[in-house]
Formats: C-alpha cells, sequence, structure tokens
C-alpha cells in the first residue's frame, strides 16, 4: 500500500538482512514519501549476540546491510535497543557500534535501556540465570521496584553514549527512555544526587555505574 500513497513518513526496524532484497521497493516508496529502515543492533559482539539473539543474523552482517541501504540512498538509523546492564552499556561496546553504524553510513542512532514488564521479565531474568548467572542478582536488585531502571542509572547511560555519539559524528535521536515519561512513578533523581552526576566525567568508569545499581 505504501508504494501506491505518497507522502507518508514510514519507519521500519528489523534485525534481519533480507531487507536489502527489497531495495527496488524501498527506493520506490523513498522517491515520494520519508523512509527510515531502522536496524536493530546491540551489540558488534558475535558470541554475545549468539547467546542474547539466537535466530538474529551476525551483527556485522546487519552493519553490511545497513550500509548497502545508505549507499543506494535509503536514510538508515540504528536502533540499540535494548541497552543491557553489564553487558552492553559500557564504552567497549558502544564506542565500537556507533563508529561501524557511522562508517556505513548511518544518520541517526537511537537507544534505550532495557525495560521488563511482566511476562516478559520473567523470560528475561530465565535467560540471565542461565547465560549469565554472576548478574542474577543484580539484575533482580536493579528491577525490584519497577519495570524500569532507577533514573540515577539511566542518567550515566545517556552521558556515555552522548558522548561517544559526540565523538563519532553520528546524530543522536531523543530517547524513547526520557527520563519524564518513561520511567513514571519513580520520581527525580534527587537533587543531591544529580549535581554529584553532573560532576562525573562525560564517560564514567563502568564500576561505578554498576555501583548505583544496588
Amino acid at each position: 500500500a505504501a508504494r501506491r500513497v505518497p507522502g507518508l513518513a514510514l519507519g521500519l526496524t528489523t534485525k534481519s538482512t533480507l531487507v536489502t532484497r527489497d531495495l527496488d521497493l524501498l527506493l520506490e516508496i523513498a522517491g515520494h514519501s520519508r523512509l527510515w529502515v531502522n536496524l536493530s543492533i546491540i551489540t558488534l559482539d558475535a558470541g554475545l549476540t549468539r547467546r542474547l539473539e539466537p535466530r538474529a543474523p551476525r551483527p556485522d552482517l546487519r552493519v553490511r546491510a545497513m550500509e548497502t541501504l545508505a549507499r543506494a540512498g535509503i536514510a538508515t538509523r540504528l536502533f540499540i535497543m535494548p541497552i543491557l546492564p553489564g553487558l552492553t552499556d559500557g564504552d567497549e561496546t558502544l564506542r565500537p557500534l556507533l563508529e561501524a553504524a557511522h562508517g556505513a553510513g548511518c544518520g541517526e542512532a537511537r537507544w534505550n535501556v532495557l525495560f521488563l514488564r511482566s511476562g516478559t521479565r520473567e523470560v528475561f531474568l530465565k535467560l540471565i540465570a542461565d547465560e549469565f548467572p554472576r548478574l542474577t542478582d543484580r539484575y533482580r536488585a536493579l528491577y525490584a521496584r519497577s519495570a524500569y531502571v532507577p533514573r540515577a542509572y539511566w542518567y550515566l547511560v545517556e552521558r556515555l553514549i552522548v558522548a561517544h555519539a559526540r565523538a563519532v559524528g553520528l546524530a543522536l535521536l531523543e530517547s524513547t527512555g526520557l527520563l519524564e515519561h518513561a520511567l513514571p512513578g519513580l520520581g527525580a533523581v534527587p537533587e543531591a544526587q544529580r549535581r554529584a552526576l553532573e560532576l562525573l566525567p562525560a564517560r564514567p568508569p563502568a564500576a561505578l555505574v554498576w555501583a548505583l545499581l544496588l
């Protein structure tokens, strides 16, 4: 239907590299509508990806698909969703991922930290217990009172990813996890704590980020 209706704003989000098979169709749609293809990639670590997303293509293949689309003139975005505490929230994950996307011609990135609602929560915590038992207690503590991470932790992750995106030169879209909207009922970060956070370096050490989880 999108090929017959001009003037639309469309976003296609996928982990699949098969999106490149529809390049001719995407170009046709992009010729008369605003179109973005959002590639979901949370890490470049193929081994970690196999444990987290066993049915998804390797991350390097997704980056290659992004480059194919971008070179053809399709607007692409990197979706780093979700960022996983203790697994994909560090410098060693975020910086190379943003650099790879930028090198592949990606125009923008968007991110959000993992949130666990009922149903998903039980399944994901079992995955953590089975695959990453060292993180089990931390995850249970982190999500003990809400489906969302504490605001202080979210704020530090924001600092990390903003710093890396700026260094790489990749535009960063407003996160869907905005403190004022996506973390309801948790209250603001206490003023004294917020002031302390403002004094931290742009990329605080991972150990410091984790210290705020408990």
